[in-house]
């Protein structure tokens, strides 16, 4: 399976610049309830600039096992999220970061197919052994995107980060092995 990834419902790309420059790009990165959800205080505190997002997709270009992705509606080709794959460890240890940040599409099982072909993707293509993510708590979404990928609930980080509301919150940890992938839903 190389890319593009095509599934039934979504394209899911090299990111680009084309991607960097749409607007809904930013402005997702700059949407209060995806910051709070990606536990990113920072954006909020001091806006991303266009230039800082520009800087974050180069350091992908200049990384060989580590590809950022763009996920688009097929029948539309709808921009809606990203998908970010980092080699994090040594032979084949990968984090699975995703961001559906069009509003309109969720609730739709978008995450769950974008983290079945991406999971696909990462032990085909990449030789990956495991990959993990890890998300907040009160993101029953993901973690359920996760779940019925074949993900298992490898942890739980007890007040990890410090919300925009000045709550502590937990993070789980969850990671699917390469040897386990048999018994996953995809």
């Amino acid at each position: 399976m190389a890319l593009p990834i095509i599934t039934d419902r979504l394209v899911i790309e090299r990111f680009t610049e084309t991607h960097l420059y749409n607007p809904n790009y930013l402005d997702w990165l700059s949407d209060r309830d995806n910051l709070k959800a990606l536990n990113l205080i920072t954006y909020i505190l001091n806006p991303v600039s266009i230039n800082e997002l520009r800087n974050y997709y180069e350091a992908f270009l200049r990384r060989d096992r580590d590809i950022l992705l763009a996920v688009s509606m097929r029948d539309t080709s709808q921009f809606v999220g990203t998908v970010a794959l980092r080699e994090i460890g040594y032979k084949g240890l990968f984090d699975l970061g995703i961001l559906i940040g069009e509003k309109t599409v969720r609730g739709l099982g978008i995450a769950r197919e974008v983290i079945s072909a991406v999971t696909l993707f990462a032990f085909s293509e990449m030789q990956a052994r495991k990959i993990c993510s890890s998300f907040a708590e009160n993101n029953v979404a993901v973690m359920l995107a996760f779940i019925k990928n074949g993900y298992k609930i490898e942890g739980l980080q007890r007040d990890q980060q410090l919300t925009i509301d000045g709550e502590l919150a937990s993070r789980y940890i969850v990671g699917l092995l390469e040897r386990d992938r048999m018994f996953a839903s995809y």
